[in-house]
Formats: C-alpha cells, structure tokens, sequence
C-alpha cells in the first residue's frame, strides 16, 4: 500500500489529526462507497473497458494529489483515488474469477482480499482513533 505511506510521509500539516484526513477520505471512497458501485458496473458493462475507466480515474485521483497547493484539495484528490482503487480491486477480482479454473476458483482469490481486508481494518481504527481525539479536542474548548 505504497499510496497510503507516501501521502503521510509527503504531507506538512498543522496538527496530527490533519494528517489522518486524506487516508480517511481513500478509504471511505474506497470501501464504503464504491465497492459494491463498481461490481455492479463491471456485472452490466465490459470488463476491459470498466478496468481502464477505473484506473483512468485512479491516475487522475493521484495527478490532483501529486499536483496538490492545500490539504483540502489533496484530501480531494484521495477520495478520487480511492474510487478508482475502488473499481480496480473489484475488477481484479473479477478477472482472477474469469482467469482461474473452475477447481481453484475457491482457494486462489481469498489470500489477498483478507490481507488487504486486515489492512483496511487497521486503518480504520487509527482513522477512528484520531478522529476521535480531534472531536474530545474540540469538546474540552
């Protein structure tokens, strides 16, 4: 997930839980919004075309972070990265499906789902965590 260490490592913010927001923004794009968007999308149109679309709008996601003047337009710019990303872990899945035979269908795509699903839940409880710690901040005022 070299995307997800870059972004923190590039970016000057003000405070820690600044830094939380364009991580929260991929990955609320990505796992809560457009998963189950874009298998619809791949189930009614081409999977080739469907996979180049997503990647299309995952480039362009990290051209606006890599191109960046503010925090507010990089946290703009992961949130479209993360529906691109969205799109292209559910359009590999789908082509693994289509690729694999029949017998090994089962075995073959569950190993990188569940790591990536343990990362994702990693993130989101360090998302949770210091999101949690700037609204107790803003509380105790």
């Amino acid at each position: 997930m070299l995307g997800g260490t870059a972004v923190l490592s590039s970016l000057q913010c003000n405070s820690s839980q600044q830094s939380s927001c364009p991580e929260c923004a991929h990955l609320i794009s990505n796992s809560c919004a457009c998963q189950p968007l874009s298998g619809k999308v791949y189930q009614h149109f081409s999977l080739k075309w469907t996979y180049l679309g997503c990647l299309a709008v995952f480039e362009i996601g990290s051209l606006i972070c890599a191109t960046s003047p503010s925090s507010v337009v990089l946290i703009i710019g992961r949130a479209v990265a993360g529906l691109g990303a969205a799109g292209l872990f559910s359009g590999a899945l789908v082509i693994i499906a289509h690729t694999l035979p029949l017998r090994l269908r089962p075995s073959e795509p569950c190993f990188f789902p569940s790591a990536l699903g343990i990362h994702r839940l990693k993130q989101y409880l360090q998302c949770t965590r210091e999101l949690s710690a700037q609204c107790s901040d803003s509380l105790t005022l």
